[in-house]
């Protein structure tokens, strides 16, 4: 057997081999030369490309910015496991100098001091193709853990001669990404991106441009709304890690004496924040229709299915969800049990 790579830095895709005979391995013999993957955040996979899809608003710049003052600080900020520092390269090529205010309120508004992620967040302001971006790293030693780039569109679109809407192009982006960024560190590569057009539910947050998108990045997050500034994160489309369950966030309003505008007004912007508690839209309208009434499992599984219009077996797992978060409660009748809201499934009702 070949020496294997001693990382996956160093692995090359060959090109196609018209001649000679395939190389077989056996079961075996591929276990006994396994490796553990990396993982990264949210259950990404190390070196994968993903996607945050989202309308204008819901916060996927804000959340970008905190996930990148999170690995830089080695702080587990929005509650999704983060556990060591790693470096972090922040390209901004959609309003650099409104994003960047909202990195600083970010930082105010979690106490990171800026000197303490001065050696591990690195930004870039402007728009630039994979090599020069690759480039960077490597100037500034390589072994990034993470890349954000915000967002798709922009990157892809101010590429000169690159076309959103074009498989072709959107094949050579992506796979220039996936080439240039394995070079040093094969960091985590974060995008957030805007949705299809008039794309409004949870099925249809998938990126804007050519379906080629969806087949070349490992996986597609999308933030869905369920009021009040809340949001929640699931996986849309496709998804190559270990991310299973939803992750709940409120997007907060922070200002600050030292973050004000040209004539001393102090800026209100957007922060986001971990809210692991919060339900979803559907969740809530189940909550709804269970006040006041005592309904078994089955019996409220077949009403709500109408009610929200999903299937039984869907209204089943809300149930479950939700009992384990204490938003409803069981109560014995005779020899069967019935759900009621409870107080803390109340508190999402006003």
């Amino acid at each position: 057997m070949p020496d294997l790579p001693k990382n996956m830095e160093e692995v090359k895709i060959e090109p196609l081999k018209l001649e000679g005979t395939a190389y077989v391995q056996k079961p075996l013999e591929l276990w006994n030369s396994r490796k553990p993957p990396k993982l990264g955040f949210l259950g990404t996979w190390r070196g994968g490309i993903y996607t945050l899809t989202a309308p204008t608003g819901t916060g996927k710049t804000a959340f970008a910015l905190v996930l990148a003052l999170s690995v830089a600080a080695g702080q587990d900020l929005l509650n999704i496991g983060i556990d060591k520092p790693g470096k972090v390269m922040l390209c901004l090529g959609e309003n650099p100098d409104e994003t960047l205010e909202k990195l600083w309120c970010a930082a105010l508004s979690y106490g990171i001091p800026l000197a303490e992620v001065e050696d591990n967040l690195h930004i870039v302001q402007g728009v630039y193709k994979p090599e020069a971006i690759a480039n960077a790293m490597r100037q500034y030693g390589g072994g990034f853990d993470l890349l954000i780039i915000d967002t798709l569109s922009v990157f892809m679109g101010l590429t000169e001669g690159m076309e959103l809407n074009s498989n072709s192009d959107v094949l050579g982006f992506l796979n220039a990404c996936r080439v240039e960024f394995r070079k040093d560190g094969n960091p985590t590569v974060f995008m957030p991106a805007h949705p299809t057009k008039g794309a409004t539910e949870k099925g249809k947050m998938i990126p804007f441009g050519a379906g080629s998108i969806l087949n070349q990045i490992d996986g597609n997050f999308c933030f869905t709304s369920s009021g009040n500034d809340r949001v929640v994160l699931r996986k849309v489309g496709k998804l190559r890690g270990t991310f299973r369950h939803d992750l709940y966030f409120k997007l907060e309003y922070a200002k600050h004496d030292s973050l004000r505008d040209d004539d001393g007004q102090k800026l209100e912007l957007p922060v986001m924040k971990p809210d692991q508690r919060g339900p979803t839209k559907r969740q809530v309208e189940m909550l709804k229709y269970l006040v006041g009434k005592r309904l078994g499992h089955n019996q409220a599984a077949r009403e709500l299915s109408e009610v929200c219009e999903c299937s039984e077996s869907t209204a089943g797992r809300e149930l479950k969800y939700m009992k384990d978060q204490e938003w409803i409660e069981q109560e014995k009748s005779g020899q069967f049990r019935q759900y009621r809201v409870s107080s803390a499934g109340s508190e999402w009702l006003d």
